[in-house]
């Protein structure tokens, strides 16, 4: 039960939460629950959950974090829209789906976890040349992958990770199985002789387990931004005869006009 209240007082204030504001900085990733370095190993075979996050870089800053079926810019923008501030300066990396954001009206700055967190030196840092041309040499003949933890060294089959991957795909998603736990509910529910306080707990964990569903000003405007190529400008013009037309500048926007509309 307290789990069930703590549960919509939080998706009570996230209806409404907005972080970051003009002058403040705010922090996106998303992350991959259950997730595998290298994606080799037997945790392949369990169940994979993404998690959207969003923190604000301050002393008291607030946190909002969702579960998303996907990480594709028309699910992660919307959430940003919904979630924080116009003429905030976002940070990110440099995740494909964040290429819009400043059309969206925010700052973005991106960091490349590539440059900035790994460190090519790592593998076998603590071997010998010798040692580690050899263990090269004999898992690439046995069809081998191998990577070092500190002085560990841990070898995979690609063969049997192959397999592990192909089970793990064909496992029913998280989203399905919070699904039959709504329907398992609903069926509760239909028992009329259920008593009020039964009845309103059982509302409130099946409340629990919905995930929050976008805004229609977050649908609209993500849906416009995400269908105008990238980078390119309207020509107004064209809208007020119910037509759309893109150039890539200011400059081709002055020659559109010249030689479309006969006008700068």
């Amino acid at each position: 039960m307290m789990r069930n209240i703590c549960s919509m007082e939080i998706k009570e204030w996230s209806k409404t939460a907005k972080l970051g504001g003009p002058g403040k900085v705010v922090e996106i990733d998303e992350s991959l629950v259950t997730k595998v370095k290298y994606n080799r190993g037997s945790k392949l075979k369990k169940v994979q959950i993404w998690m959207f996050g969003i923190i604000e870089r301050d002393k008291d800053g607030k946190l909002y974090v969702e579960l998303v079926p996907n990480r594709t810019s028309e699910t992660l923008l919307k959430i940003i829209v919904d979630h924080v501030k116009e003429g905030t300066m976002i940070v990110s990396d440099s995740w494909s789906s964040y290429n819009r954001l400043k059309d969206l009206k925010f700052g973005h700055m991106t960091v490349n976890h590539k440059y900035h967190f790994l460190d090519p030196r790592f593998e076998f840092k603590d071997l010998k040349k010798e040692q580690r041309q050899i263990i090269h040499i004999k898992c690439s003949d046995n069809g081998l992958f191998h990577w070092t933890i500190g002085n560990t060294l841990c070898v995979s089959n690609l063969e049997l990770d192959r397999i592990n991957h192909e089970n793990f795909s064909q496992k029913r998603s998280v989203k399905s199985k919070m699904q039959d736990k709504i329907g398992e509910i609903n069926k509760k529910l239909e028992n009329s002789t259920l008593p009020r306080t039964k009845r309103k707990a059982l509302e409130m964990e099946k409340e629990s387990y919905e995930n929050p569903k976008p805004s229609e000003e977050a649908n609209k405007v993500v849906s416009e931004v995400l269908a105008k190529p990238s980078g390119k400008i309207v020509c107004p013009l064209c809208q007020e005869i119910g037509k759309i037309k893109y150039v890539a500048n200011e400059r081709g926007l002055i020659s559109h006009k010249i030689w479309a509309h006969n006008t700068v």
